[in-house]
């Protein structure tokens, strides 16, 4: 018997770029990310996400919202203008819930805006959304995540 027959191709693991400014969010998600199977790279500002980006390929980019050395919405504005990261889809997160900030992130075609704190289950509902093989027919942008008041 031929051992290539029934041979299955290996699954391809998909890679998360995270981006947050604190060291403790950075490594409690990565934690969580990784335990999920995915590939994870952790950067700590906007303008380090912007140049792994151009360098790393990655399926999808988590991104606070307020960072130092680069404002995020300028990054999410650079990564949806320029012809080589316009595909990358990006999850924002933030305590920032203002109308006005979400209008933004959605009119910028990010993927999903979750509160901060993140609630893991709806962190994990949000990636598992956007990895779904039929994303056709998605909304660009998700509801914002809502505290539970438990």
């Amino acid at each position: 018997m031929h051992k290539s027959v029934g041979r299955e191709k290996k699954a391809v693991q998909k890679s998360i770029l995270l981006a947050d400014d604190n060291r403790t969010f950075l490594m409690y998600i990565g934690i969580l990310i990784k335990k999920l199977g995915f590939n994870l790279l952790t950067v700590r500002n906007s303008l380090d996400a912007l140049r792994s980006i151009k360098t790393e390929p990655v399926d999808l980019v988590i991104l606070d919202v307020h960072m130092d050395t680069l404002d995020s919405i300028t990054a999410l504005r650079h990564i949806k203008s320029d012809v080589n990261s316009v595909h990358v889809d990006l999850i924002m997160i933030s305590t920032d819930i203002s109308s006005e900030t979400i209008k933004t992130c959605s009119d910028l075609n990010c993927f999903d805006y979750l509160q901060k704190p993140v609630n893991v289950d709806c962190l994990y509902e949000s990636i598992n959304s956007f990895f779904l093989p039929r994303r056709l027919g998605r909304k660009n942008t998700r509801s914002v995540q809502r505290k539970s008041n438990r």
